[in-house]
């Protein structure tokens, strides 16, 4: 349906088209506002979901700072890199497996910090992570990589990411990035 709604709404078609792609459009926003409580669950404003962290989800914006915090919870931290600017897959990520409600879950039991890979503070994280381009999920817990998942992935392959980073204890097994200690983030 998604792809005859764009071809619509793209190629411009008759006005029939366009106005029943335009209806498609509204009721999937509709759908989603009301799946998540946002206030354009009536229809008579956009959801903001796609764009904004979902509730109970609490996104850094400073790793330092996302490291800290889950260094004194016991909590994995998530890294997200990303390019909000200019890439699809990134926003497609956002849109999709990001605003499903078990991985939301997942990630508010976790301290979450987006990086945004197009900025040099950024694109510098990314490279001592060994990310070499985004999106790019990458889990931590106890200073030892759990897991890492790149591109647009599923909801179910970032919900198991995230109960392996829940049930791991800190100090097991992991893998740490080169240069570090087995004790340290990477990006520390």
């Amino acid at each position: 349906m998604s792809g005859l709604l764009i071809a619509a709404l793209v190629c411009g078609g008759s006005p029939e088209a366009d106005a029943a792609a335009a209806f498609a459009l509204a009721r999937a926003k509709r759908e989603r506002a009301a799946d998540c409580g946002c206030p354009g669950a009536c229809g008579c404003a956009p959801c903001r979901c796609a764009a904004t962290a979902p509730p109970g989800v609490r996104w850094h914006s400073d790793y330092a700072a996302a490291y800290a915090a889950a260094e004194a919870s016991g909590r994995p931290v998530v890294i997200l890199f990303t390019r909000p600017a200019d890439c699809v897959h990134c926003r497609l990520l956002e849109a999709g497996a990001l605003a499903d409600p078990g991985v939301r879950a997942g990630l508010a039991a976790c301290e979450c910090v987006r990086v945004d890979a197009g900025t040099a503070d950024g694109l510098a994280l990314a490279r001592r992570f060994n990310r070499p381009g985004v999106p790019s999920v990458v889990v931590y817990r106890g200073g030892r990589l759990v897991g890492f998942r790149d591109g647009n992935v599923p909801a179910g392959e970032l919900i198991g990411l995230l109960v392996e980073a829940s049930s791991r204890l800190p100090g097991s097994p992991g893998v740490p990035s080169a240069g570090s200690s087995g004790s340290r983030s990477p990006g520390s």
